[in-house]
């Protein structure tokens, strides 16, 4: 696919458009998110958390990308969407396990080829929402939308560094303002490159 012309800018600058009035439920989404995962996270048996962060971490990962993508569409995001993962849970926790596992093995054999595999997956959460393909089609279909734009979205993603030094100044309550921010900025160029696609294919 014919990489994207729109500079990462514009992405970040449509992101804090659609936040601007949503920052606080935004905040509070992500808030909730983090409270999920730590709570998992600090339970004395180690095999249990690991079980739990694959049975209900995952589909929370899910979840919030989902709510992210809804509120780039400026439609009414709500913190429910978090779960939305459990809607669909077969197919979403097979399909992110996968994409885990297979960037974990990329990884393991190089560095780069992980991160590649990382990014030609990225849009994957997004496809699930939008469409009824099964897990390798909807892998497949993001590797299709990121070929030629996996470099674009890893520089719109080293953009944020910055800001994650800052954030990490306020002994880490910034990333409850960050997290939003990338993440609705990730959803805004995921809406491009699905545009392109599906102009494409007229």
């Amino acid at each position: 696919m014919e990489k994207l012309e729109i500079k990462n800018r514009v992405f970040k600058k449509q992101a804090l458009q659609s936040l601007r009035d949503r920052w606080g439920d935004s905040v509070l989404t992500t808030l909730v998110y983090f409270g999920l995962i730590v709570t998992i996270s600090i339970i004395p048996f180690w095999w249990v958390t690991l079980a739990l962060h694959f049975l209900i971490a995952l589909p929370l990962g899910y979840g919030i990308m989902v709510y992210f993508l809804i509120l780039s569409r400026d439609e009414r995001a709500q913190l429910i969407f978090i779960f939305d993962g459990f809607n669909r849970y077969k197919e979403t926790f097979l399909t992110i396990l996968y994409m885990a596992l297979m960037t974990l093995v990329w990884g393991l054999l190089l560095i780069i080829p992980g991160i590649v595999k990382f990014y030609a997956y990225s849009m994957t959460w997004y496809i699930l929402k939008d469409t009824h393909l099964t897990r390798m089609s909807a892998l497949e279909r993001s590797e299709t939308l990121m070929d030629g734009n996996k470099m674009k979205l890893f520089l719109l993603d080293l953009s944020f560094i910055g800001w994650g030094i800052l954030s990490l100044l306020t002994f880490g309550l910034g990333f409850f303002i960050l997290v939003p921010y990338i993440l609705s900025t990730r959803a805004k160029f995921y809406r491009a490159v699905k545009a392109q696609y599906d102009a494409n294919l007229l």
